[in-house]
């Protein structure tokens, strides 16, 4: 019998790096001999596989060999197996061939074609592109493999990179686009090489290239390189530092072509430097040498100050002033440009919680941040285990993050944060409060089941539920304290409560619940999931009037159904909704749509929401209501013993969690600074108007005025305090005798405490305290009349508080700035004919004050410098002196925020192209497609925040996007950015048909089960499901069972997921059994008169069809038990039995034979 290879049907599409086992199955007589061959060469046979962990074998790269070889001298059959151990492109791509041959034609042979998918891999060379800078050039990425073919992306950054830094780790947020119209290779179309053209206004630069494909990604960055012309008569030398220190030496070098007749110099500000001007500069002629072979004039200043910052300049000669070289220096200061924590305010730990707060430095002579605590008995240094040190070099940036695990009552208190730089000390204060959270819920929570959860790791749904379960300790549970429920969701066929607000009031319970939890898989509907628990969870029976509502929703992704209804309508009975979302893109607009509060809504990582927990514990426990930050100083012209005053509100509005509102007032202090000499009373008020409030305040009587409110540093104020403030102290004494100007005040100690919803003041409180001024000689009247009339202005001598500016000031033209985010500036206003006090003020009319390390500084020599510009700074500034005053108008560049270059729709539902940027004033959207074809109305929606709203996404909506942002800056000028969005439209699975068990399957058959999926784009992950369990972790459309048995019955589901959507479609398989013969059916002896059974088979399915026969004879009995009771000879012979179904038949027959003794009745006559 000639050789036959059965027919290969497995993957033929591998990733590179896998191993991969190739059968050829050949049947022959006489045995077939089977080979695999590789372009015509036979491979090679290895016993390596015998023993895997043999050295030897770790360079094979094919291992071949005899699948399960027979002994038996007539065995037909050849398993010949090629095992690549790790499959290469290009190596393992195409044909591989098994020829079978026994002496017997034809031969046969199999050829399996591979598709080894492999990541792409960029030619990279270490030389950078240089270029003339008058010279348009190109840049190029080559490919060394990839397969399939990818698509490219490029981006640039003008930014030079440290010595030390790697140009690929740096952060993403410098890149910028390549606009498409320097694209001389198209970015949407696969290919093997990309290029861009450079024009030749491009100045050095770092340009990434990446290309990426449905197996990986691999990137290339690419230094170019501009070189200058070289200057005839003078230039500084190209390798001069243009930064230094404050305190530090600066040295310049210039080089001196003009020749002997020249005598080149340096000048700054149009001044020519020179010794005898300044004692600290020196200025060197250097004759050429064989080392050195031009002229050089050396430029050295010492004791640098930050005022030699600025254009420098090497002239050629005095008679050729017009021949030059410009180079601009900075000098930095060696002081910190920057100390500030993060967070500013205090922060608030729940008991056994953590909390973090950074104390930040910034500055090129920052050394050392330590932290420490004040204590009764002074300041102790904090454990270093309480605190990590971060360095940036790059940056000169410092931080010293103290860090709260587990918190304790005894870790409340004042922190003071010690910065050291250059021999001086700074300091930062804060507090931390650590509060219990003694506030009761009924707490619910909404888990994510969908089938992506998974997807983008596996063990993440174990993951969320042990994040539950850590919030959940964080609450105390009870009977008449919190209650929990929980809901699991995934598909619109499957929302589940898992258990109710009234099942469980313990943790333990609680916890084996969630522990219990099964992963559902499906798609993400998480609307029906708050419909739930609205309506099933939060019953009247359940939801207890007198405790707050809080739902947390943990999702990974877009819902698939409308959720800003059901969100709305769950919060409209007083619940609030905390939206979590886990994973690396979850929709931050959907979760704010339902928590309907930006505050409410936190994201997180699968393996990162451990660092979400304090947060959202401290946002549902937190009592609402707190100081509010210092006002600015009230205006004071001069600065002779003046003071000036500041207030802060304490206050409670309407509780964000529902909770009860309190019925108390909220309390306003002011406080002063120095001391007046004013000749009349200045209160100190405390006011309470009707709003509930919350904090303490406490006012005692005699000498001690104390405001206490923990989580705000810096509010103690006592009496010595205030009475200096107010003009009236004098050998550290003062007049105790009236403290209240109110008939109903006593001398005795007042207190209010409405730290709590339980205890609020109830009754308006309206107090003013005023302290005797002693005997004092020369008190004279303030120099300026106040804003409240109540003193003119007389003579120049003293002042006073709420003084009034010079009105009247002659207003100059307006100056326009534009600023980038994050950009560090510093300019100057230089007023007329005025004095060094120049103050500045904001569009509030805030005057801006300098504070040492703050972010924007003031000067009174006018000088403005902000140190890192934020979104806020746009607006109007006005720079004041005594006789004019100036406006600035500053806009802030606008810049998008968040960079989404590929973004997705589904087919047939609506979706979101985001698109979001900022800067002020505020930006206006504009959208477009590169292939010029309009958005029509009726689908596309542009959104105010910017993003464009599709009604419905159909897949010609694939493409690339134009985000344009337009920011008018002035009534003549308009820019423009644009953001380049490459758009998938991804089509959900449909039509999914299951094939393959349609026939009739006896037992010991093989049965493939084929999932044809007629739509979905990308390709949809296939899952194969048996009575709902999955059963199989390989993607693949087919589904093969061997040798099949009763055990393989059921039912069989084959589901398409993508992104978009699931589809699925079930058989059932049903295993027909042909009938087994009893294996006692054989001949056999019977004792006479004994009863004689036996059955016929002894399996089948379905039941098969009996007869029975005796010597050939149907006997009519078709039980599968033959029975003959009192058996006689006459019994005995051959018996028959024949068992049939739709599986088969079976037919045996036995010999009966029946012993005993004959009795013989003899008749006997006479």
């Amino acid at each position: 019998m000639p050789p036959t290879i059965k027919d290969y049907t497995g993957e033929t599409t591998i990733t590179e790096g896998m191993e991969k086992v190739l059968k050829c199955e050949a049947k022959g007589a006489p045995k077939p001999n089977a080979a695999w061959y590789r372009n015509g060469k036979e491979l090679n046979t290895t016993d390596c596989h015998v023993t895997p962990n043999d050295k030897s074998c770790d360079d094979v790269i094919y291992e071949v060999y005899e699948d399960n070889p027979s002994s038996s001298l007539h065995s037909t059959f050849n398993t010949q197996v090629l095992k690549i151990r790790s499959a290469l492109y290009p190596r393992d791509q195409g044909k591989f061939e098994c020829i079978a041959t026994n002496g017997q034609l034809p031969n046969d042979n199999l050829v399996i074609d591979l598709d080894v998918q492999a990541a792409p891999v960029i030619h990279k060379v270490t030389q950078p592109v240089v270029v003339r800078s008058d010279l348009e050039t190109e840049v190029i990425c080559v490919l060394e493999k990839a397969n399939p073919l990818p698509k490219f992306t490029w981006k640039y950054q003008n930014e030079n990179f440290p010595a030390n830094n790697n140009p690929c780790q740096t952060h993403e947020s410098i890149w910028i686009t390549v606009p498409g119209y320097l694209m001389i290779t198209p970015t949407d179309t696969p290919t093997n090489r990309s290029v861009v053209k450079i024009e030749n206004d491009q100045t050095d630069a770092f340009y990434r290239c990446e290309a990426v494909n449905a197996v990986g990604n691999d990137s290339y960055v690419i230094k170019l390189v501009r070189l200058a012309e070289v200057k005839d008569w003078a230039e500084f030398d190209p390798k001069s530092k243009t930064q230094f220190n404050e305190k530090s030496t600066l040295r310049l070098v210039c080089f001196d072509r003009c020749g002997e007749f020249c005598n080149a110099h340096f000048r700054k500000g149009g001044k020519k430097l020179l010794p005898e001007d300044d004692a600290r500069v020196n200025v060197t002629q250097l004759s050429r040498t064989e080392q050195k072979p031009e002229n050089r004039v050396v430029l050295t200043i010492k004791n640098l100050t930050l005022n030699d910052s600025g254009n420098y300049r090497c002239v050629s000669s005095d008679l050729t002033a017009h021949i030059y070289d410009d180079i601009n220096i900075t000098i930095n200061s060696v002081f910190p440009s920057y100390f500030e924590l993060v967070p500013k305010k205090p922060i608030i730990v729940l008991q056994g919680q953590g909390g973090q707060i950074s104390c930040e430095a910034e500055g090129y002579t920052v050394s050392k941040l330590t932290w420490k605590k004040r204590t009764n008995s002074g300041e102790v240094s904090v454990p270093d285990s309480m605190v990590t040190n971060v360095i940036d070099e790059a940056d000169n940036l410092v931080k010293a993050i103290l860090t709260i695990t587990n918190a304790r009552p005894e870790d409340g208190g004042d922190y003071q944060c010690v910065l050291t730089a250059f021999n001086k000390q700074y300091y930062k204060l804060t507090s931390v409060r650590v509060d219990e959270c003694d506030k009761d819920f009924d707490l619910t929570f909404v888990i994510d089941g969908s089938g992506s959860i998974e997807q983008a790791g596996r063990g993440n749904f174990k993951r969320v539920k042990d994040f539950v379960k850590r919030l959940i300790a964080g609450f105390s549970v009870g009977f008449d304290e919190t209650h929990v429920g929980a809901v699991v969701y995934s598909s619109a066929s499957y929302v589940r409560d898992v258990f109710k607000l009234n099942d469980y009031y313990d943790i333990a319970g609680i916890t084996r619940a969630i522990d219990d939890i099964i992963y559902p898989y499906g798609g993400t509907y998480t609307g029906k999931a708050l419909r739930k628990v609205a309506n099933c969870l939060y019953t009247s029976s359940d939801d207890r009037p007198d405790k707050s509502n809080v739902c947390i929703v943990i999702t990974d992704g877009k819902s698939n159904d409308e959720i800003g209804g059901p969100a709305s309508a769950l919060r409209s009975r007083e619940t609030t909704i905390f939206a979590i979302g886990v994973g690396t893109d979850p929709d931050r607009s959907e979760l704010e749509i339902m928590a309907g509060n930006p505050s409410n809504v936190f994201t997180a990582d699968f393996n990162e929401l451990e660092t979400v927990v304090e947060q959202i514990m401290q946002s549902a426990c937190q009592v609402d209501g707190d100081w509010s930050e210092w006002s600015q100083w009230s205006l004071c012209t001069k600065t002779i013993s003046g003071i000036q005053t500041r207030t802060r509100e304490c206050s409670n509005p309407k509780p964000g969690n529902y909770g009860k509102p309190c019925s108390g007032y909220s309390a306003v202090v002011r406080e002063c600074s120095n001391t007046s000499r004013c000749q009349e009373d200045f209160p100190l008020r405390f006011r309470a108007e009707k709003i509930p409030s919350l904090g303490t305040m406490e006012i005692f009587k005699n000498n001690h005025l104390e405001i206490n409110f923990a989580s705000q540093a810096g509010t103690k104020v006592n009496a010595i305090q205030t009475c200096m403030s107010m003009g009236y102290f004098e050998n550290s004494g003062y007049d105790n005798g009236t403290w209240y100007k109110d008939s109903n005040a006593s001398n005795t100690a007042s207190h209010r405490n409405c730290s709590s919803l339980t205890n609020c003041l109830n009754k308006k409180v309206d107090k003013l305290q005023l302290c005797k001024a002693a005997q004092e000689m020369n008190l004279k009247l303030a120099s300026c009349a106040r804003t409240d009339g109540k003193i003119d202005c007389q003579d120049d001598i003293g002042a006073q508080a709420l003084c009034e500016p010079l009105g009247d000031k002659k207003v100059l033209p307006r100056v326009k700035m534009v600023m980038d985010i994050g950009s560090k500036e510093n300019f100057r206003c230089s007023l007329q004919n005025e004095t060094s006090l120049i103050r500045w003020y904001n569009s509030a009319g805030q005057e801006l004050n300098s504070v040492p390390g703050g972010r924007i500084r003031a000067f009174p020599d006018g000088t403005f410098a902000i140190q890192r510009v934020e979104l806020s700074d746009g607006g109007t500034y006005q720079c004041r002196g005594l006789e004019y005053t100036q406006y600035y108008i500053i806009y802030v560049n606008a810049r998008f925020t968040e960079k989404t270059p590929h973004q997705t729709l589904i087919s047939g539902k609506p979706g979101v192209l985001n698109c979001s940027a900022e800067g002020a004033p505020a930006p206006w959207f504009t959208w477009s497609k590169t292939d010029g074809k309009a958005l029509i109305k009726e689908r596309f929606k542009l959104l105010p925040n910017g993003n464009m709203h599709v009604r419905f996404a159909i897949t010609e909506d694939q493409g690339k996007y134009i985000c344009t942002i337009n920011q008018n800056k002035g009534t003549k000028r308009t820019t423009s950015k644009p953001q380049y969005i490459d758009v998938s439209v991804i089509v959900p699975p449909s039509g999914v048909q299951l094939l393959g068990a349609n026939q009739t399957i006896r037992e010991g058959d093989s049965v493939n089960l084929t999932c044809i999926i007629k739509k979905g784009l990308p390709k949809p992950d296939v899952f194969w499901y048996k009575n709902e369990t999955r059963i199989i972790e390989e993607q693949s459309t087919n589904l093969i069972l061997t040798k099949v048995t009763d055990k393989d019955e059921g039912s069989y589901k084959c589901e398409a997921r993508n992104a978009g959507g699931v589809d699925d479609d079930i058989v059932n398989v049903t295993i027909d059994i042909p009938p087994k013969v009893n294996p006692l059916l054989t001949n056999q002896s019977v004792p006479l008169n004994s009863t004689f059974a036996i059955r016929c088979f002894v399996r089948g399915d379905p039941l098969p069809k009996v007869n029975w026969s005796k010597d050939g004879l149907d006997l009519r009995n078709n039980n599968n038990t033959l029975t003959i009771n009192s058996m006689t000879f006459q019994d005995a012979g051959w018996y028959g039995c024949s068992a049939e179904n739709w599986a088969g038949k079976i037919e045996t027959y036995f010999w009966v034979d029946v012993t005993g003794k004959r009795l013989f009745l003899l008749n006997m006559t006479r």
